[in-house]
């Protein structure tokens, strides 16, 4: 299975980069528990050693994954676009019931430090990416099809 490069903007980047570095220094923690857990005596019953082990499992799983995410990151930078492009702001009229809405379109890992981040692979993003401004779409969804319309780009 291939797996595709994250496209992270660089602050997104940056605060991934930050949660490895903090993951990393609690990895000595860990390792630091594990130690002391198995010095408790038999491995077989000691409920500390298994938890310790099993902590340390997890976050060497994090670790693992974030570093080969940060590795094969595309940073994709603010260019002044006039097209809906990843890590844009953009503004939406919902035609359906004209709310505006703004959105952030990024990838899943950075979706928790942006404000009304959307995956880059949800339907309403792949609907709209490379539209401009005054361009329409239709999305599917649950509840019936819903028109959009691109308001602005940007900030």
């Amino acid at each position: 299975m291939s797996q595709e490069n994250a496209q992270l903007t660089r602050s997104g980047y940056d605060r991934l980069k930050a949660e490895l570095v903090e993951m990393k220094r609690q990895r000595v923690i860990v390792i630091e528990d594990v130690k002391t857990a198995r010095e408790y005596g038999d491995l077989k019953e000691n409920g500390e050693y298994h938890a310790a082990r099993e902590s340390y499992g997890f976050l060497e799983g994090k670790i693992q994954a974030l570093e080969a995410k940060l590795a094969g990151a595309e940073i994709i930078e603010d260019t002044g676009c006039d097209e809906v492009v990843p890590g844009v702001v953009v503004t939406v009229r919902n035609e359906n019931n004209g709310e505006l809405q703004r959105y952030t379109f990024v990838d899943v890992a950075e979706i928790d430090y942006v404000e009304n981040g959307i995956s880059l692979q949800a339907p309403l993003a792949e609907a709209l990416m490379y539209l401009r401004v005054g361009d329409d779409t239709e999305v599917e969804t649950p509840r019936g099809t819903i028109t959009y319309t691109i308001v602005s780009i940007g900030d």
